[in-house]
């Protein structure tokens, strides 16, 4: 009974484990499956939380770079009143920034991620000397309009690094086009603003031409390199754009700039003018784009998800399959074996000895008189003589 259960033992092990191994391998490619989701869940909900805080405060800080440029220019014209205002809105932007920041921490950001949040805020924590500077006249328009752009720039990386976790493939690489359509705007808003604080001031330093200059040539390059990476259906927002009047006149202000005629000959008024309708008309674009790509973000995230769905289902129905599989297998080898065992009992029943008659028979072979009793004695040579001669009488 012993030696059979054991063969039963054996071969229930035999079966099953492929159904363990497959169980296990199951249970790793779930788990790595489902904790990928959760990542991309988790980082899209940080994204959410700090993409349209940064934006905000990179609105206002554009707007504030225009208002200190124009002060730092003009200081005469009272422009410190509107400044001032200006920086309270951006403050009430940080604040909006810094909680945002405080609540996507929470939520485990890898550390690039986190430092790219500390470190803009830590930077925007320190504007108070950069406006202290602008109010005391202590700070030229070229460098002042350097030190915002650096901040804003710090900003752009921020939202770099919430994209990267959360869009993989060829969504983010157009989201990383986007971005940097972005900072191709943010360029013309620093050559803009540097340009109507020199024209203002009817003033143009040698520094602040050449930092225009390069502003202009830096939106222009990142404009053209980046219209050609852009997917068609982004490209035609953006080429929308270039067929307004503002984008026109802007294209032809900034070739009398780089020209012989130079800065000090565009009209400010036309310049603003232009520059105002041509950044919202650029903004509109970047929205739509924008939403185009949150669009296909969704459908992605949800294509994952039925796929996570079938992977699961399939799996969980082979592992089923399996072990009924197993069963089946095992018991049939132990009814096999079992019938087996069987046949071999009958045909010792039929054709061996009983164990009493074996004991017997043995204890008779080992007695020398019961072998004796067996075998006759053979008689004397003449009897047996006569007995072959018998016949022939």
């Amino acid at each position: 009974m012993l030696h059979r259960r054991s063969i039963r033992l054996r071969i229930i092990v035999l079966v099953l484990v492929p159904v363990v191994a497959l169980v296990g391998l199951y249970s790793i490619v779930l788990n790595l499956t489902v904790g990928n989701l959760l990542t991309l869940k988790q980082e899209a909900a940080i994204r959410q939380l700090v993409a349209l805080p940064v934006a905000h405060v990179q609105t206002q800080l554009a707007r504030e770079r225009t208002l200190a440029l124009l002060y730092l220019a003009s200081p005469e014209h009272g422009g410190l009143p509107g400044l001032l205002v200006q920086e309270h809105r951006t403050d009430g932007a940080i604040q909006k920034y810094g909680a945002a920041v405080e609540a996507a921490l929470k939520g485990g950001p890898p550390t690039q991620e986190r430092q790219a949040f500390l470190a803009w805020e830590s930077t925007l924590g320190r504007m108070s000397a950069l406006r202290t500077s602008v109010v005391s006249l202590k700070i030229h328009t070229g460098e002042l309009a350097a030190d915002y752009s650096g901040v804003l720039s710090q900003g752009d990386d921020v939202l770099y690094q919430a994209i990267i976790p959360v869009l993989t493939g060829p969504l983010g690489v157009q989201a990383t086009d986007l971005l940097t359509m972005a900072r191709s705007t943010q360029n013309l808003g620093e050559e803009s603003d540097l340009l109507r604080a020199d024209l203002t001031a009817h003033s143009f330093p040698a520094s602040d031409v050449s930092l225009i200059d390069q502003k202009l040539v830096l939106h222009q390059e990142l404009w053209d390199q980046t219209m050609l990476d852009l997917s068609p259906s982004l490209q035609g927002y953006f080429q929308d754009l270039l067929v307004t009047p503002a984008a026109s006149q802007v294209q032809q202000m900034e070739a009398s700039i780089v020209g012989m005629a130079g800065p000090s000959k565009v009209p400010l008024r036309a310049w603003t003018s232009a520059v105002t309708q041509y950044q919202a008309g650029f903004l509109s674009a970047l929205l739509k784009s924008a939403a185009t790509l949150a669009r296909q973000a969704t459908s992605q995230a949800q294509g994952l998800i039925v796929k996570l769905i079938l992977i699961a289902g399939l799996g969980l129905l082979a592992i089923v399959a399996g072990i009924a599989i197993a069963i089946f297998l095992g018991r049939g080898m132990i009814r096999q074996l079992s019938d087996l065992r069987q046949s071999a009992v009958d045909l010792s029943s039929d054709r061996l000895p009983g164990e009493d008659g074996y004991r017997r028979g043995r204890r008779r072979g080992q007695d020398p008189a019961w072998r004796q009793r067996r075998v006759p004695e053979p008689g004397p040579p003449e009897s047996v003589a006569a007995h072959q001669a018998a016949p022939a009488a």
